[in-house]
């Protein structure tokens, strides 16, 4: 009766931490409305507090902020040492969902607990502990805490090379508005409107911080920071050292550009010189085989009698 009871008990606490897990997981990812989009349509013509809460659905005002405050208070137990880079992370990945750090650490701690009442619901119905059973009550954890960090490095890198890609085209564009007579911030908004991609947000938000009245070097830098991509390291480099020499930006830009395509040019062909050698796996692994029951596969029965007939 007791192993009934602890079954029972166990399966439930792995439902609840699952639909936890699920629910945290949605409510980090969802997009969240801006303090300051609320505030203007407060002043706009929301001034009754009351009208306002009433006109939100029950999911936002009940179901949101509570998951809000458990996935806070689970992200406020790991350790603070480890703040600082998984900011720059969710940094470096775009904010996914506007992702704070303490969500992305609850989310971590929840998947790590769903899957450890996984692995203990195994480790039960296998009724004996193990080596194996030890092993997996340790890994299970660990891949449900790290499991989060893999999906915001995929996104760095898928992030990164669509920068790398969108680079050249965005440097052309930039060229032409500047030899046209456009200022670099104003060329940085045309190619804006023109095209929407990672890199022309991001140039859109360096614009803002001009704007805002931070300098054109510490702004471009901050775009850097927000990417780390070392062709556009390199382009910002170039460009506040012009600015600084006094040389003629659409000198810059041009050349930039020129140099851009010759190093797309070059991955491209590095990357089609390691095709053959990708290849050779899928020709062992799945057309030799093939290719072998089909030529040597009918000689086989043949073969079969002729050594029958040796052998009497």
């Amino acid at each position: 009766m007791s192993q009934e009871v602890l079954a029972t008990y166990g399966t439930l606490i792995v439902g609840a931490l699952t639909l936890l897990s699920v629910m945290a997981i949605v409510v980090s990812l969802r997009p969240r409305r801006s303090p300051i989009t609320e505030r203007l349509q407060s002043h706009a013509g929301l001034s009754d507090l009351a009208d306002e809460e009433l006109t939100r659905s029950f999911w936002d005002r009940a179901v949101l902020p509570a998951l809000r405050a458990l996935v806070g208070f689970v992200g406020r137990l790991s350790p603070k040492g480890n703040v600082e880079a998984q900011r720059h992370q969710i940094l470096l990945a775009g904010n996914p969902g506007g992702l704070s750090v303490v969500d992305l650490l609850g989310i971590k701690l929840l998947l790590a607990g769903l899957f450890f009442g996984l692995a203990l619901l195994y480790v039960r119905n296998v009724g004996e502990l193990s080596m194996r059973s030890l092993a997996m009550l340790v890994v299970a954890p660990a891949l449900g805490y790290y499991l989060p960090g893999f999906f915001l490095k995929r996104r760095i890198k898928e992030r990164q090379h669509q920068i790398e890609r969108a680079l050249p085209d965005v440097l052309d564009m930039l060229t032409i508005c500047v030899e046209s007579g456009l200022g670099l911030e104003a060329a940085m908004l045309r190619v804006g409107d023109q095209w929407d991609n990672v890199l022309t947000r991001e140039m859109g938000r360096a614009v803002r911080e001009m704007r805002m009245g931070i300098s054109r070097a510490e702004a471009l830098r901050h775009m850097v920071q927000r990417t780390e991509t070392s062709d556009l390291a390199a382009f910002v480099a170039v460009v506040v050292q012009a600015e600084q020499l006094g040389v003629s930006i659409a000198n810059v830009l041009r050349t930039q550009s020129d140099q851009m395509r010759v190093v797309r040019w070059q991955r491209a062909e590095e990357q089609a010189r390691g095709a053959p050698f990708k290849m050779v796996f899928a020709m062992v692994f799945l057309i030799f085989p093939s290719l072998f029951i089909v030529i040597l596969g009918p000689s086989i029965p043949r073969f079969q009698e002729f050594l029958q007939g040796m052998t009497r």
